[in-house]
């Protein structure tokens, strides 16, 4: 990548076109593995809290809270003013009741169309 910076890096190193596909890089390279994501990205340079952040959530909803380190999660927990097993219910809770309002507008669509 650095070899040629002039065509993958951008002018501004918080740019999604370039940390999006970089994270999207790292994920397939660590082949979803939760620590060597990680691990790749903090080591990469550039914007690598972004791209660190980014790769270790897919990895992290890839894998299963399972795979995290568990001396990483308790500093996390430690430290953070959120609980986040919480916050991941949330977060599913408030996915699946978009998917199942999508559903239904999908569904009522199609019955109109018909």
């Amino acid at each position: 990548m650095y070899d040629n910076k002039d065509l993958y890096f951008r002018p501004i190193t918080c740019d999604s076109l370039e940390t999006i596909p970089l994270t999207i890089a790292l994920f397939h390279l660590a082949d979803g593995d939760v620590e060597k994501s990680i691990m790749y990205a903090s080591n990469f340079g550039r914007d690598a809290d972004t791209i660190a952040s980014m790769v270790g959530a897919i990895a992290g909803a890839f894998c299963g809270v399972d795979a995290i380190k568990k001396d990483w999660q308790e500093k996390v927990n430690q430290h953070s003013s959120v609980n986040q097993e919480e916050l991941a219910v949330q977060l599913t809770h408030t996915t699946l009741a978009k998917m199942s309002r999508e559903n239904k507008l999908t569904t009522h669509y199609m019955l109109y169309l018909a």
